[in-house]
This record gives structure tokens, C-alpha cells and sequence, in this order.
């Protein structure tokens, strides 16, 4: 891999591999200008570095750090690829895949309520609970 060719951009080389230009939102891919046109730094790399894009595929990144551009962290799938991979790591809203809650509650189905989503339903106990604990000392802080 030759890292020189990426030396027109200001880039640091993370220790988890990832590359990655300072000052920009680290939440958020990149965008460049190249040869016209205005794309996603990830898939100029991959371009760049591994070949073309086939229409209908998307570059996804192993690493999950959405600014990291090095080629090695990127792989060709589609949307429903990225969508399996982002609820098998967990990083969307709805956590359909997950078996552990946020708190770390196995997700079994007799820990589940299904109320416009799944919950864990300890989560939900504990959370009505301190509801339910608030709520009586404003009661008692009005009286």
C-alpha cells in the first residue's frame, strides 16, 4: 500500500490502523473534490487503491470509524449488507439483532417486551421504578 499517495491530504495514521484527516467532524465521512466531482473519501480510496465501484454496491467500512479512508478497512456490499452489519455491532436505533440490552441484560424471549419496539424488560422495570420513586417524592415535597 503506498501511503504517499495520500500525502496531499493532512492525514494521521491511527493505531487501530484507521486513516483518518484532523479537523473534520469524527462522526461523519469525509468528502473530497477529485477529478471533477465532489465524493466520500472511503470510495475514492477504495477506488483509488482496490478498483472501480460496481453500480449498486457501497463501500463499508470493518472498522466502523466512518472518516477512515485506509483501503484495507473497506469492502464492496450492498445496503442490506451495511444494514446486517450495522444491527450485528449494534449501531442501530432499533438493536434487532443484539442479544445483550445496552445495560448488558441478555435478550432472551422471556426478557422482552415488544411495545413499539423490543425492550429489555429489567431495563424497563428499573426505569419504572425510579419513575415511580420520583414521582411519589414530588408528591411528597407538594404536601
Amino acid at each position: 500500500m503506498n501511503i504517499r499517495k495520500w500525502s496531499f491530504l493532512d492525514t494521521v495514521f491511527l493505531d487501530s490502523g484507521c486513516w483518518i484527516i484532523p479537523n473534520k467532524r469524527l462522526d461523519r465521512h469525509t468528502s473530497v473534490g477529485y477529478s471533477g466531482r465532489i465524493d466520500y473519501l472511503h470510495r475514492l480510496s477504495y477506488e483509488l487503491c482496490v478498483g472501480l465501484i460496481p453500480e449498486g454496491l457501497w463501500v463499508l467500512h470493518r472498522c466502523d470509524n466512518p472518516p477512515c479512508f485506509n483501503p484495507e478497512h473497506l469492502f464492496l456490499g450492498t445496503r442490506r449488507d451495511n444494514m446486517r452489519d450495522a444491527s450485528y455491532k449494534g449501531r442501530l436505533h432499533g438493536r434487532s439483532l443484539s442479544t445483550h440490552c445496552m445495560r448488558g441484560h441478555p435478550l432472551t424471549p422471556d426478557n422482552i417486551i415488544y411495545n413499539n419496539g423490543r425492550h429489555c424488560k429489567v431495563c424497563k422495570y428499573e426505569l419504572n421504578k425510579k419513575y415511580r420513586k420520583a414521582a411519589r417524592n414530588a408528591k411528597y415535597q407538594r404536601l
